[in-house]
């Protein structure tokens, strides 16, 4: 089979270029003898400006000859939300694919052959005024995609449920696939003694020996509404209250650490100097006044996992996600998690974590507390944690998924 694949996030840090990854990874584990061609932007910084850029060596070269990159210069004024045609339509006839995937809510309106497109979340459907011209042109897209569509994959049985809603499609033409690790070894977790907690974390950076004992909060995405949907300001707001924790709070970001990123992840009382001592910019990242709250700026993947490795445990109180990657990733490392009952969550963790109200944000700082009293029911949370990331999250099961899927749709 020869399959077409748009990855524009490929090379890019955050959940995003995660999973584009682990899409690779996944179809390798179960058809390594399928043929790849994969198209890129030519410089993904010029696109995804505030987003880190990761190495994708390791992905490709288990390939072998089976996967060609195709790196094209991406027009500087055209949207990502638009039909992809004008600007890789001349690239993918001559390819001759059997079947054509994108990765990223846009795709072909004649691709000449089967094609699926990713959706991840149903944001821009429910809230369109976030995403400003993007929103319609997404939705103008789907239409002209529709008549050469054989369906749209989504990340989780609550994302589908809501771009059906939303876009008006039936169930029929939609599929259900989790994402699943590949870059972690969930099986074993990752070894205390492995990790250098006296290497910078990034250049002239801390160390994570200089973070001491903290929890991870991670925050991933760099645009507006992924930002807002994160609820930073509650949870920080709550923890600043609770000064019976003897703990940091250490929150890691996917994009760059300005002004505007901090005005979105700090309450209001933290930037007003007059409540607190101020917090200010330390070796590239924001640091309270008391030191109890520290903001990383953006990591690069393997310092993002040992860093979330050498946590307490994980909280993550979003109240918006088309799935929440940084569940698995904490329950493959035995981390005990706290989390929102709210959007995919549920359906992701079910009771191998905490899950509380989203829109109570002291329930976070009550479930930390009170596994900091309980480490015995902290690693049991860990283990129960860990033994759902084997059984439903591994790389040969995603793959099996997207296998069957690609099959299904030759056959028909």
């Amino acid at each position: 089979m020869r399959i077409a694949c748009f990855l524009p996030h490929l090379e890019i840090s955050g959940g995003l270029g995660v999973q584009c990854r682990m899409f690779l990874d996944a179809l390798h584990a179960v058809a390594p003898q399928w043929n790849l061609e994969v198209m890129v932007p030519r410089d993904p910084s010029a696109l995804f400006p505030k987003s880190g850029i990761e190495p994708v060596a390791d992905t490709v070269k288990p390939w072998g000859k089976n996967l060609r990159l195709h790196p094209i210069d991406w027009p500087k004024e055209y949207s990502l939300a638009l039909p992809l045609d004008p600007v890789l339509g001349s690239l993918l006839k001559p390819l001759k694919p059997d079947l054509v995937f994108s990765s990223y809510y846009s795709g072909f309106q004649d691709p000449g052959c089967p094609q699926w497109v990713l959706y991840h979340d149903a944001g821009f459907l429910e809230f369109p005024e976030r995403f400003g011209a993007a929103a319609p042109a997404r939705l103008a897209t789907l239409e002209a995609m529709k008549p050469n569509l054989t369906g749209l994959v989504c990340i989780s049985r609550d994302a589908r449920e809501r771009i059906c809603k939303g876009t008006g499609l039936p169930h029929a033409k939609t599929e259900v696939i989790w994402h699943c690790l590949t870059d972690l070894d969930p099986r074993a977790a990752r070894c205390a003694d492995a990790i250098e907690k006296n290497q910078q974390l990034w250049p002239d950076g801390l160390t994570l020996a200089e973070l001491g004992d903290f929890w991870f909060s991670p925050v991933g995405a760099a645009t507006g509404f992924n930002r807002a949907r994160k609820n930073m300001p509650n949870l920080l707001g709550a923890f600043r209250e609770a000064k019976h924790l003897p703990v940091k709070l250490v929150i890691a970001s996917t994009g760059v650490l300005d002004r505007t990123m901090l005005a979105e992840l700090l309450p209001p009382q933290e930037i007003d100097q007059g409540a607190f001592q101020p917090g200010a910019i330390s070796h590239g990242a924001w640091i309270s006044g008391d030191e109890r709250i520290v903001i990383l700026p953006n990591l690069d993947r393997k310092p993002f996992l040992d860093t979330m490795a050498s946590a307490r445990g994980v909280v993550y109180p979003s109240r918006y996600e088309g799935f929440g990657l940084p569940t698995i990733e904490a329950m493959a490392l035995g981390l005990p998690l706290v989390a929102s009952r709210a959007a995919s969550i549920p359906e992701i963790v079910e009771d191998c974590g905490i899950l509380v109200d989203p829109d109570k944000p002291v329930r976070y700082i009550e479930a930390m507390a009170s596994i900091e009293r309980d480490r015995a029911w902290a690693k049991q949370l860990g283990e129960m944690g860990k033994q759902r990331a084997t059984q439903h999250f591994m790389p040969s099961q995603c793959g099996s998924k997207w296998r069957e899927l690609f099959e299904r749709s030759l056959r028909r």
